[in-house]
Formats: C-alpha cells, structure tokens, sequence
C-alpha cells in the first residue's frame, strides 16, 4: 500500500509541476491512505513532503486526529 501511495505523489507532482505559489496556487491534501486504508501517518508524511515539496505550491496536510 505504501508504495502505491508513492506512485500517486509522483503522478500529483507531474500534473502540478506547472502551478506556482506566486500565481496563488496551493492544495490542501487528508492524510492520505490513514483512515480507512489503515496506514501510519508518521510513513505517510515524509512521502507526501519529499513528492509534493519539490514544488513551488502552498501545500497543508492534514493530519489524522
């Protein structure tokens, strides 16, 4: 699971590579694969942060509770 997980980072950052946070953009992202899927946030966030902030967006995770 957790590596399907990562596929999908990869893939988002393909399709975001060209949105910039001077043009306003940013995403806001669940803690992916944490509830149901039954993953650990503390695999799942650095896999989210070494993907997605390579690019130049305003990102917020949010973490399970």
């Amino acid at each position: 699971p957790y590596t399907t997980l990562f596929r999908s980072n990869i893939a988002s950052t393909s399709f975001l590579q060209p949105a910039r946070v001077d043009e306003g953009v940013s995403i806001a992202i669940p803690a992916l694969g944490c509830g149901n899927g039954k993953l650990e946030f503390h695999k799942v966030r650095p896999m989210i942060d070494e993907n997605l902030g390579k690019l130049d967006l305003w990102i917020v995770v949010f973490e399970p509770k």
